[in-house]
């Protein structure tokens, strides 16, 4: 009975220490906004919330705590302020209230980093792709047009450069390919009126004809290498992507119909199944993932690399227990405001690798 009083004591002794100038401040650990070192927490979320509360006159008791049972006690009232930064969301709207935002994320994909092999096969297969071949075909098609033009008007009157037969139309063809790139060799040139005309509309033609080849190859090649690449959010609905469980990411996945997750509670054991081969990619929010990456010990062996892209954004807030005195919230919402818009916000970004 006795161990039984002192642990409940300690439990509550925090909150009978705390007056009307005291919050409880719960956190867990959601590296790099809150970390830990040598017990005491730290972090651009930490350090929000001491210059706040400093700004408005209040001390603070920090108190961690896993992540589910931090909103519990947010929606209990046994703690006034959440330092670890939250999204909001409905079913959260319901259980407790949300300072102003004070940084906004957003969700990419982490992947096997893909060796100078893989790169230069992957260009490969872009090269030699439909639409670079269908883009090829209608080129020739065009080069032969006019190389047949000219040749019909030119293999009577010219039939030393321009004979009858296939050499004729091979002779034809030549020409109209070398006018084309401007080679200029000299060979082959029309001599009748109607073959020059013929050859003055392709040369200003073959102007804007290779214009557009040489951009469709590029968007062709460029297109395909991103969706080798994965580079491209769609190449990965029908890959299997690692997501913590419950969170916003997950829930925007599935609401967008990626149906390949594997749901995780931790996200080192996302990254090393990962690493394993198990999942194609790991989903969350880019701040947490370019931190685990630049924290791994095993980057050098494995590397990993961040996707360009970005979805689902997101707005980092403090969460608030209702019931919370309004005028309190107001003032620590403006203290929050000022401080984020200060430089000195900026800095401590950079700091932790979160600048802009």
């Amino acid at each position: 009975m006795r161990k039984l009083l002192f642990w409940v004591l300690i439990s509550i002794l925090p909150f009978l220490a705390a007056g009307k100038d005291t919050l409880i401040v719960g956190y867990s650990l959601t590296p790099p906004f809150v970390n830990l070192e040598n017990e005491q927490p730290f972090g651009p979320s930490i350090w929000l919330t001491d210059h706040i509360t400093e700004d408005l006159g209040k001390t603070v008791v920090y108190q961690q705590m896993p992540f589910e049972e931090l909103l519990n006690a947010l929606q209990s009232g046994t703690v006034d302020l959440s330092a670890s930064p939250l999204t909001i969301t409905s079913d959260r709207v319901q259980r407790m209230d949300f300072s102003a935002p004070f940084y906004v994320a957003h969700s990419t994909i982490v992947t096997p980093e893909a060796s100078t092999w893989q790169q230069a096969t992957s260009f490969l297969r872009s090269f030699f792709s439909f639409n670079f071949f269908k883009a090829l075909g209608a080129l020739v098609l065009i080069i032969l047009v006019f190389g047949i033009l000219v040749w019909l008007f030119e293999r009577r009157k010219n039939p030393e450069e321009f004979g009858n037969g296939i050499k004729g139309l091979w002779s034809g063809f030549w020409w109209s390919a070398v006018t084309m790139t401007t080679v200029g060799y000299g060979d082959k040139s029309p001599q009748s009126t109607a073959g020059r005309v013929i050859a003055l509309i392709w040369m200003f033609t073959a102007i804007v004809v290779i214009s557009g080849f040489t951009a469709s190859i590029a968007s062709s090649l460029t297109m395909n290498q991103m969706s080798g690449n994965s580079g491209d959010l769609d190449a990965f609905k029908d890959r299997k992507l690692g997501v913590l469980k419950n969170s916003s990411t997950s829930r925007w996945l599935s609401d967008h119909f990626f149906p390949g997750q594997a749901v995780y509670v931790d996200l080192h054991a996302a990254i090393a199944d990962l690493r394993d081969g198990k999942i194609a990619g790991v989903a969350d929010d880019r701040p947490v993932l370019q931190h685990l990456l630049a924290t791994s010990d095993d980057q050098e062996t494995t590397p990993l690399s961040l996707q360009p892209f970005n979805f689902n954004a997101q707005y980092y807030t403090f969460g608030l227990r209702k019931g919370l005195p309004a005028g309190l919230r107001d003032s620590l919402n403006l203290a929050l405001l000022r401080r984020t818009e200060a430089q000195e916000w900026q800095v401590v970004l950079t700091e932790f690798g979160l600048g802009v």
